[in-house]
């Protein structure tokens, strides 16, 4: 279903040009990384789409870049914009660690029971999944946003064969809009601690991008 766009205007379109090489330029220095920002780089023309699908979804109200203090901005995709905690304490994660208990398909994001929800004051872009552990418990991984479950992605031979770089990259990047709920199934062949970072941005208004620990929206 076609979404509801937006075009930026003369001036906010600097600042995304301004800013787009400088927000992924994060990942350069190791060879992971090269890998990650070639893939921002082939998704430049998505994302700039995802900005004007945002504009329209933030009724369109200015685009202030990563230091928006007003209207909507930007940033790399935080663990607190699509998680929430089931084995800890707190409410949100503040970073992208998980415990693996069981082989098999487990949740990452979401539950069997609850989806997660994302913010109404978002729009999260996802482009790939990159494991910051250098023995990746998950080779797979099974995505659902709203009522769409795409199927199952394998990725044995990014994260596994010959040291790889652990870097991989969904087929066909996704938006998952304000409210849309979501859920993540990571299917792991080992038990143990694991550290998968979904690989994306977050359009947001100002005000959740300044907040110090954002949260999902609550159920």
């Amino acid at each position: 279903m076609p979404q509801t766009v937006q075009g930026l205007s003369e001036a906010e379109q600097r600042i995304w040009d301004s800013e787009y090489d400088e927000l992924v330029s994060t990942f350069n220095g190791t060879q992971p990384g090269v890998r990650i920002k070639a893939i921002f780089d082939r998704n430049r023309q998505f994302l700039h789409y995802a900005a004007t699908v945002a504009k329209a979804q933030f009724k369109g109200e200015a685009f202030g870049g990563v230091d928006a203090t007003g209207g909507f901005g930007w940033q790399l995709l935080r663990p607190e914009h699509v998680l929430h905690l089931t084995t800890d304490s707190d409410a949100v994660d503040i970073d992208w660690t998980r415990t693996v208990t069981a082989v098999g398909w487990n949740y990452f994001i979401g539950t069997a029971t609850a989806f997660n929800q994302i913010n109404r004051r978002a729009l999260v872009v996802l482009l790939g999944i990159w494991n910051h552990n250098p023995s990746p418990k998950s080779i797979g991984a099974l995505l659902q946003v709203e009522n769409v479950t795409y199927p199952p992605y394998d990725f044995y031979s990014a994260m596994k064969a010959n040291g790889g770089l652990r870097v991989w990259s969904f087929p066909k990047p996704k938006i998952v809009t304000a409210l849309a709920q979501i859920t993540l199934r990571m299917r792991d062949i080992a038990t143990g601690a694991d550290e998968p970072q979904l690989v994306g941005l977050t359009y947001a208004e100002s005000g959740y991008l300044q907040t110090q620990v954002p949260d999902l929206e609550a159920p």
